[in-house]
Formats: C-alpha cells, structure tokens, sequence
C-alpha cells in the first residue's frame, strides 16, 4: 500500500473476500491448488470484477451474467465466454435463454461471430450434458403478418399515430394494416385518426 491509497488492508481483504464470494456464487468454489501463471494479475481481476463490479447495483446474478455472456460474444472472447456460460448456467439461466440472447446480437455482430459464440456455448451445453440442439422457439414468418393482421398494438403505423408520418407501412398487406390508411392509388398511407 502507498501512502496515497486510502484502503486498509481490512478494506482489501474485505473486497477479496466479497469477490471469492461471488465468483463460488456463480462458478462454484475456486479451486485454489490450479497454478496459475501470473496470480498477481488474477488476484487483480477478481477484486475488481468479482468484488466491485459485481457488488454494485441492483442486478441479480442471472441478468449480469446474461449480459456478460452477449458481451463476451460481441467482443469475441470466447474462453471468458465459456467460463461465463457455465457461470449463467449456474445462477439459473436456462440454455434458451443464452441461446436467444445471443440470437439478438446477429443484426449487430453479424452471422459469423454469432456462429462463434454459438459454437462456444454449444460446447459448454454439451460438457454439462445438455442435449442439442436445443428445441426450437418459433420463427416470425412475413407472410402471416409479422407486422399488423390481428395485431394493431404491434403495428408500427399504430404505434406512430403520435404525428409521425409513416411514408410506407410494412405490412405485408397494405389492407391488413389496422393502424394506417392507405391510398391504394399512391402507396402512401398516414396515420389513423385514433
């Protein structure tokens, strides 16, 4: 410790405490025999991660690992998304759950880091004897109205009556749309007095 740091060994032994706590909490008890190669810099990260991070905040350990998860996706680090996979596992988050998780992050990562973080996951699931592939949860079909037959809360023209136009509704069928009026002639439509 150096004079300008205001911790007391109580306060850094509090915090290596909180984080062994936590990380048994969402791994299991760490194995303290496994050599590692730099302990320093572990001994480090625990505290930090384990013990302030995670000890700040109102999220329960199911969302912070669920998040952990898509961001160890997004950035590609699939070791620390296999440990952080089985650490979701372990606080409760179901494997569909993880699964359409990162499903969501297709749009912004793209198909092939996707398939990455999948094919990481998929690997935890099957070390814990989950079978794959996991069941199926639907897939939105257009042609049966993604956007507004049956649905007018859902439709986007709806949920723009606020004095937004919507140039062109998306509705597969402009006839379905319950939240737009459109001129069949123009292909424009505007809001719906509402």
């Amino acid at each position: 410790m150096t004079a300008e740091d205001p911790r007391s060994p109580q306060d850094t032994e509090a915090r290596r405490e909180q984080a062994e706590a936590t990380f048994a909490r969402l791994f299991g008890p760490r194995d303290r025999d496994v050599h590692e190669d730099d302990p320093e810099l572990m001994e480090i990260l625990r505290r930090f991660i384990f013990a302030d991070v995670f000890g700040t905040g109102v999220l329960d350990d199911r969302t912070r690992e669920l998040i952990t998860v898509t961001v160890l996706a997004c950035m590609q680090t699939l070791p620390q998304l296999t440990a952080h996979t089985a650490g979701a596992l372990h606080v409760g988050v179901t494997p569909v759950q993880i699964r359409e998780a990162v499903y969501r992050l297709a749009p912004f990562i793209g198909f092939p880091r996707t398939l990455n973080a999948l094919s990481t996951i998929n690997a935890v699931f099957r070390d814990r004897g989950i079978p794959l592939p996991l069941p199926a949860q639907g897939v939105e079909d257009d042609d049966a109205g993604r956007y507004c037959a049956d649905s007018p809360s859902s439709c986007p023209c709806t949920a723009l009556r606020s004095g937004t136009t919507w140039p062109i509704c998306p509705s597969p069928s402009m006839r379905t749309c319950p939240g737009s009026s459109r001129s069949s002639v123009s292909g424009t439509s505007t809001p719906a007095a509402g």
